[in-house]
């Protein structure tokens, strides 16, 4: 038996929300990690990663997979509405 939220990771995947891991799984009962939400919150947005090299946190280098995800969602900018993305 599949796990109850397959059919909402399955849509959210399709709509380029998550990825999973590595191996194509998926891991709905582990804590979700700052990482994995912002890098979520900032597809949800529209908001794409900054091309930015410079660590700014003590415990994010800048070799970590989601390093320009949370640099983006932490800097300081407006944003506004994404043609083709809500309202």
């Amino acid at each position: 038996m599949g796990h109850w939220a397959a059919a909402a990771i399955g849509k959210a995947k399709a709509a380029g929300v998550v990825n999973g891991y590595g191996n194509g799984t998926f891991r709905p009962e582990q804590t979700l990690t700052r990482a994995e939400a912002v890098m979520m919150l900032n597809k949800l947005s529209g908001r794409d990663p900054l091309s930015v090299s410079e660590a700014k946190w003590s415990d994010v280098p800048a070799q970590h997979w989601a390093f320009k995800n949370i640099l983006e969602a932490s800097v300081d900018h407006v944003h506004g509405p994404v043609s083709g993305r809500g309202k």
